[in-house]
């Protein structure tokens, strides 16, 4: 049977993370064994801790949805998707009948992580939020009202090349080892000096070069 695509694309404050949906021409019989599967599913409880909630593991939710789904004929596949700046899930619904409706969620990459890592992660996080977005079970804890908003970091600014010279300059002329130097350096790279404390670093470094 061939089925026509409706394309849908839910707009988003944010640019991450992106959501698209798709669904068959006709969802009427996957409706149907929706409605009967919401009378018979039971919110989890939520054992495991995270940042700032408690939710089910995905392995559990799961194993709790297979066979409630299979009864009423529904079914599901999880796939991840991405690229080299971009990780994600795509998650189809599927009826016996051939009526689906599919859902693709995307976000960045976290760089401050290993990368693998937070590809997993985002990975794991998104199969266990569509899989219980689609049936209408929660998962977790609706802690929304409880966050609160991390406070701004100070805006650090890069040291202009005249004073990445200075700074080096200085360093040579205490006669500092290679390797303070190159750690210095790397500080330097990673904004810990910036031209917030560029100042009080230089007046270390060059006091330490006068006591020689």
């Amino acid at each position: 049977m061939t089925t026509k695509n409706k394309n849908i694309e839910v707009p988003t404050m944010l640019t991450r993370p992106a959501l698209h949906f798709e669904m068959s021409s006709s969802i009427a019989k996957l409706a149907l064994a929706q409605t009967k599967v919401q009378k018979e599913i039971k919110d989890l409880p939520k054992e495991s801790k995270g940042f700032a909630h408690k939710y089910t593991t995905f392995d559990k939710l799961v194993q709790y949805l297979r066979p409630i789904l299979s009864k009423h004929g529904l079914s599901f596949i999880q796939m991840p998707c991405g690229d080299n700046e971009n990780v994600g899930v795509i998650t189809i619904y599927m009826h016996t009948s051939g009526e689906y409706i599919s859902s693709k969620i995307e976000t960045q990459i976290i760089e401050a992580q290993n990368k693998y890592q937070s590809m997993g992660s985002a990975i794991t996080y998104f199969k266990r939020y569509s899989l219980a977005s689609f049936v209408g079970v929660a998962s977790e804890e609706d802690t929304d009202g409880n966050i609160k908003k991390p406070k701004p970091k100070p805006k650090l600014t890069r040291l202009t090349d005249e004073q990445r010279k200075e700074l080096l300059s200085a360093l040579q002329d205490a006669e500092a080892p290679d390797d303070a130097q190159m750690a210095m350096v790397q500080a330097v790279d990673a904004r810990k000096i910036n031209q917030e404390n560029f100042d009080e670093v230089l007046k270390g470094v060059t006091e330490k070069g006068k006591t020689k």
